[in-house]
Order: C-alpha cells, then structure tokens, then sequence
C-alpha cells in the first residue's frame, strides 16, 4: 500500500506544473538594425549569396508579421530613428508557442527591399532557445558591381522578459521575448 501511495504522490507532483504551465505561448518581437557606417563595407562577408542550409528553410518559413510602432523594443527604434548610423530594416511581432525544435517552423525575417533575408526559430529544449539566420545584401560601392553579403549566424539559450542583442559589424538584431499577455 506504501509503495501505490507513494507512486501515485510521485505521480501527482509530477504532472502538476503542466497543469499550471501557460498555453498561450510566448510574444516573440524582432527588431534588425543596419549600421551604415562604410568603414564597416567589406567586414565578415560571404562568398556564396545565400548559404544552401538557408535555402531550404527559407523555402519552410512562416511569414513573420510586421509590428506597429508598439511594444517593448519601441523606446529602442525611437533612439535609432534620430542617430544617422543606424536604420531600421524591418521590425516584426508575433505570438507563438514554444514547441520542440523539430514541431517548430522557421519565421522568415526580410525587409521590403529583400536585401535582408532569413529565418528565425524560437523552439523548447528543457530551456528556451533561439536560431537566427540572417544574410543582408549589399551593392559594393566604387567601380566594383560586386555584390557583397553579410551572414549572421547564432544559436542562444533565452530568458524571457530580457532583451538580446545580436551582433555583426555590419548589422544588429533586438529581440524581446515574453509570454502573451504580459509586457
């Protein structure tokens, strides 16, 4: 009888924080930031336009949703929009839920000009995680036509309500998590 007890206690305690886990998922805002400085031309460039991995799970994504001019990162692109070295190239909002990484769609990150292009994915893996793969397209200047692009890769482990940054020379990410509902 001790050990049923004991198996069905077990048992109890630990399905109890699923049923207090939250099922409206997670509030997922990107913001991309180009630096234009030119010194920065030329810095970390690929050879190859777009990398063949990218490729393909550009073909998968979801299209990610622009954002208004509203929530957590919206101080940030008030700040950036007033400093000439730096520009906005696309800001995104959406709400998902944090799924294993094999149930998780890639969200396709791109600005208007398609000169940004690649995918975001925000998965669950014991803690919360984050892919980013971005390529930026820029025309050399000078007598050279050469298109020069710039790759930005990162794999991190993420904690919501705190805001991280991505950095490349030529170009940054912003991105907050929080879980839907709060700010």
């Amino acid at each position: 009888m001790t050990r049923f007890l004991a198996a069905s206690l077990f048992a109890f305690f630990i399905a109890l924080p699923a049923w207090g886990a939250p099922t409206s998922g997670y509030d997922i805002e990107i913001l991309v930031i180009e630096n234009t400085l030119p010194e920065l031309e030329g810095a970390e460039t690929l050879a190859v336009p777009t990398p063949a991995s990218l490729a393909t799970e550009l073909a998968n994504a979801d299209v990610g949703t622009n954002a208004a001019e509203q929530g957590g990162l919206a101080d940030a692109i008030k700040r950036i929009n007033r400093d000439d070295r730096f520009r906005v190239l696309t800001h995104k909002r959406w709400v998902q839920t944090a799924d294993a990484k094999s149930a998780t769609r890639p969200v396709r990150i791109s600005d208007a000009t398609q000169r940004l292009d690649g995918i975001f994915r925000f998965y669950l893996s014991r803690f919360l995680h984050v892919d980013l793969e971005l390529v930026l397209r820029n025309a050399a200047g000078g007598e050279s036509s050469e298109e020069l692009v710039y790759h930005l890769s990162e794999h991190r482990r993420v904690k919501t309500q705190e805001t991280h940054y991505f950095d490349h020379p030529k170009f940054g990410v912003l991105l907050r998590i929080t879980q839907a509902g709060k700010s």
